[in-house]
């Protein structure tokens, strides 16, 4: 059922366009007097469509003269309901059965003459009488009649009063709400984890422009290696290392090699590393389980000359990643005492990551607090017979009035509190279909009020216009090159006429 909210969707979307603030500088008599623009035209457009938003099916029993009073009770209802126009009589139950079963009626002064094919009773599809809207808020301090029309500002729908003698129950108390959630915990699933590896260089006794396998000149008594170490690959990082290896006399490349390698492993800031002596390929290799760079690594002398001698990275630095075992998503429920009534409906539905929904709902019982809606949800969880919900652990605190729901994957989950009946107060919906046309035709009546006579009619003729939009709209061609909405097949044709190309 498509309906609309009357405030915003209606009354405050008319007091924009005629440039008001509603929430600021909207007086009642103004209110009232779209309220009665709004009345005109829903009654102008109530019955104009069978919408099916507001129609209803309903079975009666008609009297010996085959007539059901526009004013009669329901099979099976305690209260009457009025007939405002009757659109279909059917035999049978019109949802139980896939053959035309409709019958045809005539309009009397006494009510619905439904023929005489029926049996004990008939199904009357109809349209109720237009309902009334109103901008004047309820006052606690008024006493309303059966009928009689009231606005609630919180929630910006209208109420029709049930009962005589109607004072001091709020209409805003008692409908549909929504339980407050929060998701505490996100979903993060299992991961493995790395292994991680240690980065190495190799440091050559070679020039650095030299080629690796080739035999260079042994190095002279008295020259110097000299290598400096960071801690970081890139700029800014900390020195850790300064080393220096004076070659002896009567040097070879075994005690050159050798030489560098333990004066590496003498280095205190060399500690974690592993230090390896490759004589043949002279050269060290330098091992570290952390991201270092050697910013130097020279031979220096006789005298302040320094050659650069060649390094080479072998492997990258990669951190270890250890394994996460995962967390569940953790969503919070707090149910207040606005939200504890007595033969109220609690459902609370689950829409997993296909979009299947999954609903568990609780019925309360007069006398129940927090603790036993809590553990009646709880109970109607674990009691389920969806698989869904054997992955569902429910966690209760009934001092907080919370319900904790764990649950895996990315899980929205919605509650809400449905009373089973409003004793005093009926909340008079409008129609989704009838904003555009009545809209407009509010404003219209309102321009014409204020002497925009001209504006006025463009208007009215809009309005107009709406009204065929919308039955233009839930008329859909069948099959369009646009869409695959399919128009409804008559009953008398079972698939839709084919028109051949170019025709």
């Amino acid at each position: 059922m498509r309906i609309a909210n009357f405030r915003d969707d209606v009354l405050w979307a008319i007091a924009y366009k005629l440039g008001l603030d509603p929430a600021i500088e909207f007086l009642t008599d103004e209110g009232e007097s779209l309220a009665s623009y709004i009345n005109a035209w829903v009654r102008r457009t109530w019955d104009d469509r069978d919408w099916p938003e507001w129609t209803q099916t309903l079975e009666f029993t008609p009297d010996s003269n085959h007539i059901v009073p526009y004013h009669s009770v329901p099979v099976g209802a305690a209260a009457p309901v009025y007939i405002s126009r009757p659109l279909k009589v059917y035999l049978v139950d019109p949802l139980q059965s896939p053959y035309p079963i409709d019958t045809p009626f005539r309009l009397t002064e006494d009510g619905v003459w439904v023929g005489f094919d029926t049996g004990q009773t008939v199904f009357i599809k109809f349209v109720p009488p237009a309902p009334k809207f109103t901008s004047i808020a309820w006052d606690a301090s008024t006493t309303y009649d059966k009928g009689d029309v009231t606005y609630g500002p919180g929630d910006g729908d209208c109420f029709t009063s049930l009962i005589h003698n109607n004072y001091g129950n709020d209409p805003s108390v008692g409908y549909l709400q929504v339980i407050p959630s929060a998701i505490i915990q996100r979903y993060m699933p299992p991961q493995p984890g790395v292994a991680g590896q240690p980065q190495k260089v190799d440091a050559y006794a070679l020039p650095a422009d030299a080629i690796i396998g080739t035999v260079p000149t042994l190095p002279a008594a008295g020259q110097q290696f000299s290598m400096t170490i960071q801690d970081k690959p890139g700029g800014g990082g900390v020195v850790i290392a300064n080393v220096f290896y004076t070659v002896p006399a009567s040097p070879t490349w075994t005690t050159i090699i050798t030489g560098i390698g333990n004066a590496l492993r003498a280095a205190p800031g060399l500690s974690a590393f592993t230090i390896t002596d490759d004589v043949t390929n002279k050269k060290v290799t330098l091992q570290s389980n952390s991201n270092f760079r050697i910013t130097t690594w020279a031979l220096q002398g006789p005298g302040p000359t320094q050659k650069f001698q060649k390094q080479v990275q072998t492997q990258i630095y990669i951190a270890a990643v250890p394994p996460f075992q995962g967390q569940m998503q953790i969503t919070e429920l707090a149910i207040g005492t606005q939200q504890v009534l007595a033969c109220a409906d609690y459902v609370l539905t689950f829409i997993d990551i296909e979009g299947l929904t999954h609903t568990v709902e609780y019925e309360s019982v007069q006398g129940d607090g927090v603790a036993q809606i809590l553990l009646g949800l709880s109970a109607a969880i674990s009691g389920s017979q969806d698989a869904f919900f054997q992955d569902v652990v429910v966690n209760l605190d009934t001092t907080l009035g919370t319900i904790d729901l764990i649950t895996i994957g990315g899980i929205a989950i919605d509650g809400t509190v449905t009373p089973e009946s409003s004793t005093f107060w009926q909340k008079v919906v409008f129609p989704y279909a009838l904003i555009e046309p009545v809209c407009r035709g509010a404003y219209a009546d309102a321009l014409r009020e204020a002497g925009q006579t001209d504006k006025a009619l463009a208007e009215e003729q809009g309005a107009l216009q709406e009204d065929a939009d919308r039955a233009n709209k839930a008329i859909a061609p069948a099959y369009t090159t646009f869409t695959d909405q399919q128009r409804s097949t008559p009953r008398y044709r079972t698939k839709p006429p084919v028109t051949a190309p170019g025709k």
